[in-house]
């Protein structure tokens, strides 16, 4: 088994100190961080969903399509979405709220673009665990299955997965654009 680049590992080391840069300095800069983007917004509550979507959401879906695509990737390309992709996802971390505190504490004047941009975020978040799960779940039961493996069955289970994975992100983007708001 061929051993992963360097550059992937310090790229999962690079994405665990920004969550925990984000995470500790939030309590700092998480408010005016999200009062900027809802001024930006101009304070739009269906753009800060998309946009909340787009930072929990979207940097699995780009990480799911590089990694479909790798092989028409430059070798500089896999090193830009390997640094950029845990950045992103990391930086999520300045929406999370401490430890004793809820999302109205932690954003007190920027509470109202907080909440859309936390749900859109949250949204993206968990249709993505749900994928990882059931893919696990789908591979185990692949592999419970079928004791030999053929080509025929490997192109079943990756659209299977594909179409799956297409499922969950759709419904994850869905939900953070019109479900109700706790």
């Amino acid at each position: 088994m061929s051993r992963a680049p360097r550059y992937v590992g310090r790229a999962v080391g690079l994405g665990f100190a920004v969550a925990v840069l984000c995470g500790v300095g939030g309590a700092f800069v998480g408010e005016p961080v999200v009062a900027a983007v809802g001024r930006l917004v101009n304070h739009h509550e269906l753009v800060l969903r998309g946009l909340g979507w787009c930072w929990g959401g979207l940097p699995f879906v780009v990480l799911v399509a590089a990694y479909t695509q790798r092989h028409r990737l430059s070798q500089h390309a896999k090193q830009v979405v390997a640094y950029a992709l845990p950045i992103w996802a990391a930086a999520a971390a300045l929406l999370i709220p401490g430890r004793h505190s809820t999302l109205e504490e932690r954003f007190s004047s920027a509470y109202l673009d907080a909440r859309p941009l936390a749900f859109g975020w949250a949204a993206g978040f968990l249709s993505t665990f749900a994928t990882v799960l059931l893919v696990a779940l789908l591979i185990i039961g692949w592999r419970k299955l079928t004791r030999t493996v053929t080509k025929q069955s490997v192109v079943i289970l990756n659209r299977a997965i594909t179409i799956l994975w297409s499922v969950l992100a759709a419904a994850g983007l869905a939900a953070a654009l019109i479900a109700p708001l706790p």
